[in-house]
């Protein structure tokens, strides 16, 4: 008999997502329906060898990973295609900071109920042949996430996982993020609220 949550969580089970560590701050600037559609092509590239190719994948595919109705995902794809446009990841190393487009290409085929897509040359590097320096996960772990700030914190912990804790300060927490300044109080800050929090969290594996 079918099981359609059994169907998902399977399905989802084989979907990883690797990057390396130097371009998780990037993705701080993206919603959530972002980080899908992203993390969903990513995950459809082996992250241990070079990849140049161009994937196709059904709408129905992505609505069934993260629980959508297929009729209300066809719009969201095509506002987050054209976000992407205007949101390049920035990166930084020890010699160069820049800016790159994450997909090369994205085309609908509505007839089809299809996508295709393409990572950028720019952006291989931070998702292909990596070896060394990298945070991993599997897309079952993320995909019942319904904040972008839950999404990233999670990446954030899985990158520290085997260190066994993470030092990290409130500004350096309120910038990965994404809080403006203005209004970066309200992270762990409410009116009225007797609680003031430390300038330096630790989190620890328990």
């Amino acid at each position: 008999m079918y099981n359609s949550k059994l169907f998902r969580r399977t399905q989802a089970e084989n979907y990883i997502v690797t990057k390396k560590n130097d371009i998780l701050p990037s993705f701080a600037q993206l919603n959530l329906m972002e980080l899908r559609l992203l993390n969903f092509c990513i995950a459809h590239y082996d992250s241990r060898k070079p990849d140049d190719r161009t994937k196709t994948k059904t709408v129905a595919e992505f609505a069934k990973t993260f629980q959508l109705s297929v009729q209300s995902v066809y719009g969201k794809l095509k506002k987050t295609m054209s976000a992407f446009a205007d949101k390049p990841l920035k990166f930084r190393t020890d010699k160069e900071e820049g800016f790159c487009c994450m997909l090369n290409m994205f085309s609908f085929k509505y007839y089809k109920g299809r996508f295709d897509f393409k990572l950028s040359p720019e952006i291989r590097p931070y998702l292909l042949d990596i070896k060394v320096k990298f945070t991993s996960y599997r897309i079952s772990a993320v995909f019942n996430f319904k904040s972008a700030r839950t999404w990233r914190l999670y990446e954030h912990l899985k990158r520290w996982q085997e260190a066994g804790s993470w030092k990290v300060s409130l500004e350096e927490l309120k910038k990965m993020h994404g809080y403006p300044q203005p209004h970066s109080h309200l992270l762990l800050e409410k009116p009225g609220c007797p609680f003031r929090p430390p300038s330096r969290w630790v989190l620890c594996r328990m």
